[in-house]
């Protein structure tokens, strides 16, 4: 394969957002640390951390680490600065609770190799569950090792995620193009981003199991914030629907829309939720998960709880 238009001497910033992650920061980084190629910098921005888990950070050995602190402004504001502030070409994204397994870099370079027209890198996770279950997520690409993904909104529609943040490498050049992490929204800034950047570059991903994925106990644990009703970026994602995109991407607002619903209903705002529900519907009525979800509107919250816990068993 050529190698021409790519040189590892372009390299990498990791950018790691900290809040409150004292238990878990040095082992996001003592991951970067074990990766078999590393990066050229760290950027750690304390948001505003009340537990000193920025102590840690500036006492870890091993790795060029820019440490930032801030008061607090949020994820979104504080993964553009970061941003903003990276020296290097690619920005990996990797959270202070999750961590890389030791080939996570590695892998992207030999996918860069392989598929030098793509900027943009995702790996397949394991989801960790706070009570210690471990779930594979569902193949990116259907059948084969790795690969382009092709129709991003109805692949990831079917299956879910298809990115996820620390399972992300993509080139500054184009996050900067996107417009970055939209600021002041409660939720849903990293899917609109990753909606908006798949324009300018194809995706490509591995099925490898690279990343480990901490998923909080309640849907409002890691952000720490109630969802608005006021749905942004249903609006925006809206806005990208395109003569070629029109029925993928319809079935993408669906699938968020059905996100929105799940998220609603774990938070007893029934009004939202029958809101959201009738989005699922209106973008795609064939949407089997939606019509599932039709009898939790009319049941109690406790209802539904019982069901996610009796799937994640």
């Amino acid at each position: 394969m050529m190698r021409d238009n790519f040189d590892e001497s372009q390299d990498i910033t990791v950018v790691i957002p900290l809040f409150n992650k004292v238990d878990t920061i040095v082992r996001a980084l003592q991951s970067i640390l074990d990766q078999s190629k590393q990066p050229r910098e760290v950027i750690v921005i304390n948001d505003g951390s009340t537990d000193s888990g920025e102590i840690l950070v500036s006492q870890f050995e091993g790795l060029n680490i820019n440490l930032i602190n801030q008061e607090n402004k949020g994820v979104s504001y504080t993964r553009n600065k970061a941003v903003d502030l990276a020296k290097y070409k690619y920005i990996a994204f990797l959270d202070a609770d999750d961590y890389w397994m030791p080939g996570y870099i590695e892998e992207f370079f030999t996918l860069k190799y392989k598929y030098p027209e793509s900027d943009i890198f995702v790996a397949s996770p394991i989801l960790k569950y706070a009570n210690g279950n471990l779930k594979e997520s569902v193949p990116l690409i259907a059948s084969f090792e790795d690969g382009i993904v092709r129709d991003y909104f109805l692949q990831a529609s079917i299956n879910g995620p298809i990115i996820y943040t620390p399972a992300l490498i993509v080139s500054k050049e184009i996050i900067l193009k996107a417009g970055g992490f939209k600021e002041g929204i409660d939720s849903g800034e990293d899917i609109l981003l990753w909606a908006k950047i798949i324009q300018y570059s194809p995706l490509m991903a591995t099925n490898k199991q690279l990343v480990i994925i901490e998923i909080p106990a309640s849907v409002n644990e890691r952000k720490g914030r109630v969802h608005l009703e006021d749905d942004v970026v249903l609006r925006e994602l809206k806005g990208l629907v395109t003569p070629d995109n029109t029925n993928s991407l319809h079935a993408y607002l669906s699938y968020w829309s059905e996100m929105r619903t799940v998220i609603f209903i774990q938070e007893g705002n029934r009004r939202a939720a029958f809101i959201s529900w009738f989005r699922i519907i209106l973008f795609n009525y064939k949407r089997r998960r939606g019509w599932l979800l039709l009898p939790f509107l009319f049941l109690p919250k406790s209802a539904f709880d019982i069901a996610l816990k009796v799937r994640k068993l």
